[in-house]
């Protein structure tokens, strides 16, 4: 959503969007990560091969997302945003 948001309210190209939505993910997980660590609700080892994977692919879609135009970064967008709104109207109706 935070994309939309860009995409609405700035004109920036559609790698900077990403970029920027990733910085502001990269303080959320950390705040949440922090608030079940406090708790101890968290296991280290699932946290650390999470963060390491999430480190290779966020790595390599960056890459992938300067290397490929703009009109596809945002028909890739799109199309998830679609197919969000069908399944979470999918799961309204009572069907997933």
């Amino acid at each position: 959503m935070f994309i939309g948001i860009l995409m609405l309210l700035f004109s920036l190209s559609a790698q900077k969007m990403v970029g920027t939505a990733t910085l502001a993910m990269i303080f959320s997980a950390f705040s949440g990560s922090a608030g079940y660590l406090i708790v101890g609700r968290i296991s280290l080892l699932d946290a650390a091969v999470i963060g390491a994977v999430s480190l290779v692919s966020g790595y390599l879609f960056s890459i992938t997302a300067n290397r490929i135009r703009e009109r596809t970064v945002y028909a890739a967008i799109g199309s998830i945003f679609v197919v969000v709104v069908i399944v979470e109207s999918l799961k309204i109706i009572g069907i997933v």
